[in-house]
């Protein structure tokens, strides 16, 4: 009953050892589905770079990638790509240095942050929180069952998704679907007309 509701679907291609993984959206228009492949060229990480590189690939992103993930009022920003908004120790805040959240056109209400892992660091919730202000939803989702050197898991307890909008934690708003399906698991978010 839900899910006859859904307007779009956005999934990862491929295997987690493969390089040619890619991000597709399958979007509803009437009773039609369409199929889009997210453009790559993103960054995975920011790591390392002085200020000027970070700048050149954050403005590489938002000039060149950005366009072609933005869907409507929704956008994607993947994994990593969310570094593209730091956060600052000696602060405690989160900043747009490289423009990044000013870049997002005013009609973009949703953004999707999906990431191929659990990303624990609190810094994480800093910048989903900062990216969802001004009245905008930042919904962030991603893989569980990555095994680390040893065989172990570290998927946690709670769902694989945190919601935020205005600035503020939403996550509870998800009514997790208890549908017995292996290795996948619904949530559903309810955001009206955003």
């Amino acid at each position: 009953m839900w899910l006859r509701n859904v307007k779009a679907v956005l999934y990862e291609e491929g295997g987690r050892e493969q390089k040619n993984r890619q991000c597709v959206v399958f979007c509803r228009r009437g009773n039609e589905w369409h199929r889009y492949v997210l453009p790559g060229g993103g960054f995975p990480s920011l790591k390392g770079l002085t200020d000027k590189k970070k700048r050149e690939k954050v403005g590489k992103f938002v000039n060149c990638v950005m366009p072609g993930r933005t869907l409507g009022n929704c956008c994607a920003i993947l994994c990593g790509e969310i570094n593209g908004v730091p956060y600052h120790k000696d602060t405690g805040t989160v900043r747009d240095d490289f423009g990044l959240r000013e870049s997002l056109p005013k009609k973009v209400t949703v953004v999707l942050n999906s990431g191929h892992d659990r990303m624990t660091r609190f810094e994480m919730k800093l910048k989903r929180r900062f990216l969802s202000q001004n009245d905008r939803w930042v919904i962030s989702v991603w893989n569980k069952g990555k095994q680390d050197k040893k065989g172990r898991t570290h998927d946690g307890t709670k769902a694989p998704w945190t919601v935020f909008h205005d600035g503020r934690e939403e996550t509870a708003k998800v009514v997790d679907l208890d549908e017995p399906m292996e290795n996948v698991e619904i949530g559903i978010l309810e955001i009206g007309d955003a």
